[in-house]
C-alpha cells in the first residue's frame, strides 16, 4: 500500500485535530464554553478526514458501507461554527445555545443513512437503478452547502457587528478578531471548493486536476493547522459583550447631567489618569463616574463626537507626547513609552498616533527636535 503526499498531510491533520480537541476539552480556564465548541468542530473535521482516508484505500472497501457515515456530520459544522463565534464574542452568564432545529438536517441524514445501509445488496441496487439514491444524496449535498453558507453568513454578520461596536466599548483591540476573520475565511475557501467541485462533478461532468473533491480534503488539514497555530499563539481569547443597548441620539441627558458627567470624566481621565489602564472598558469608566454605560456612550457620541476608543486614545497620545517633550525618548524606546501611556500594542499605538497627530511617532520626535534646535 502506498501513501501519497496528500495522505501524509491528511494523516498529520487528523492526529493534530484529535489531539488539539482533547486539549481544548480539558481547558478549565479562559473561554471554556467556546473552546468546547471549537473542540467539537475539530473532532468533526478530523472524523470526516479519517473516514475519507479509509475509503480512499482498497484495504477499507469492505467497511465503506458504514465509514461513509462520517459525511453526515458535515451538517453539524455550520451550526457549530456559528455557535463558536457567538460564544467567543459574547459574554453571558449562561453560554449561548442553539435550538434543536439547527441540528435537524444532521439527524435526518443519519436516519436515512441507517435506512439505506440496512437494505440488502439487491434492494440497494434497485434503489440505485431507479435513481432514488442519487437524488437523496444529491439533495442532501445541496442542503449541506446551503446550510454551511447560511451559518457562515450569520457568523460574518456577528463579527461585523462586533467590529462596529468594539470602539464604543473598549479602549483597545481584541486579539481574537484576526483569528476569527482568518478562521471564517478558511471555512469559506473549503465550502467554495466543495461547491465548485460538486457542480462540476454532478452537473457539468467535468474534472479538474487541481481543483476537485480531493482539494477539499487537502484544505481541511490546513484549516486544522490554522486553529492549532492560533491556539499556541493566543491560548486565551478574550470576550466582550457584542453591543450595548441602543439609545436615543437626542435628549437622553439634560444640560445639568451633561455638565456633571463631563466634570467627573475629566477628573478621572486628567487627574487620576485612568487611561493608563491598558484594558480599560466603557463599563469601567461608567462605574468610576457613577453612570451607566449607555449614558456615557451617549455623552461621548453626542457631546464629544467621539467613540470610546478614540476618546481614551487621545489622552494616551497626549501622555506620550508629554513624555517626549520631557526628553524621556532619549532613555526609553518608543514602544515602552507607548505601553507606559496605556497602549496595548505597537500597531494600535502607531495607528492611533497617525490618526490623531497626522504623522508618525518618529517623525513627530524628529520635527520636535528640529524645532528646539531652531529656537
Amino acid at each position: 500500500m502506498q501513501f501519497s503526499l496528500i495522505d501524509v498531510i491528511t494523516l498529520i491533520g487528523i492526529i493534530q485535530g484529535f489531539l488539539l480537541s482533547f486539549v481544548l476539552f480539558r481547558l478549565n480556564e479562559g473561554n471554556r464554553s467556546a473552546n468546547s465548541v471549537l473542540a467539537g468542530i475539530l473532532v468533526i473535521a478530523s472524523s470526516v478526514l479519517l473516514g475519507r482516508m479509509i475509503i480512499a484505500h482498497d484495504f477499507a472497501m469492505h467497511i465503506f458501507k458504514w465509514i461513509s457515515f462520517t459525511d453526515g456530520i458535515i451538517f453539524l459544522f455550520g451550526p457549530l461554527t456559528y455557535l463558536y463565534v457567538r460564544r467567543l464574542i459574547e459574554a453571558r452568564k449562561q453560554p449561548f445555545k442553539l435550538s434543536f432545529y439547527h441540528y435537524v438536517p444532521a439527524v435526518l441524514y443519519a436516519l436515512i443513512f441507517i435506512f439505506l445501509r440496512s437494505r440488502t445488496e439487491d434492494q440497494t441496487i434497485v434503489l440505485y437503478q431507479k435513481g432514488y439514491i442519487y437524488w437523496i444524496f444529491n439533495s442532501f449535498e445541496w442542503v449541506g452547502l446551503v446550510s454551511n453558507f447560511y451559518y457562515l453568513y450569520r457568523s460574518s454578520l456577528i463579527l461585523r457587528a462586533y467590529k462596529k461596536q468594539e470602539k464604543n466599548l473598549l479602549s483597545y483591540r481584541q486579539d481574537f478578531f484576526q483569528f476569527l476573520s482568518i478562521y471564517l475565511a478558511s471555512v469559506t475557501v473549503c465550502i467554495a471548493l466543495w461547491l465548485f467541485s460538486y457542480i462540476n462533478a454532478y452537473y457539468l461532468q467535468r474534472f479538474f486536476v487541481h481543483i476537485n473533491y480531493n482539494t477539499i480534503w487537502f484544505a481541511i488539514p490546513l484549516f486544522i493547522y490554522l486553529v492549532g497555530y492560533f491556539s499556541l499563539k493566543q491560548p486565551e481569547l478574550f470576550r466582550v459583550k457584542l453591543s450595548v443597548d441602543k439609545v436615543a441620539s437626542t435628549n437622553r441627558l439634560n444640560s445639568f447631567e451633561v455638565q456633571r458627567l463631563k466634570k467627573r470624566l475629566v477628573t478621572i481621565m486628567e487627574d487620576n489618569k485612568l487611561f493608563l489602564q491598558a484594558d480599560l472598558t466603557l463599563s469601567d469608566v461608567a462605574g468610576k463616574i457613577e453612570s451607566s454605560p449607555n449614558d456615557l456612550s451617549w455623552l461621548l457620541n453626542n457631546i464629544y463626537h467621539l467613540n470610546f476608543y478614540d476618546f481614551v486614545n487621545q489622552y494616551r497620545i497626549e501622555e506620550f507626547t508629554a513624555a517626549v517633550k520631557r526628553g524621556e525618548h532619549h532613555n526609553l524606546t518608543i514602544l515602552s513609552m507607548a505601553l507606559d501611556a496605556g497602549f496595548k500594542s505597537k500597531s494600535t499605538f502607531n495607528k492611533a498616533f497617525k490618526l490623531y497627530m497626522k504623522t508618525t511617532p518618529r517623525e513627530y520626535i524628529k520635527n520636535l527636535a528640529n524645532q528646539i534646535q531652531a529656537a
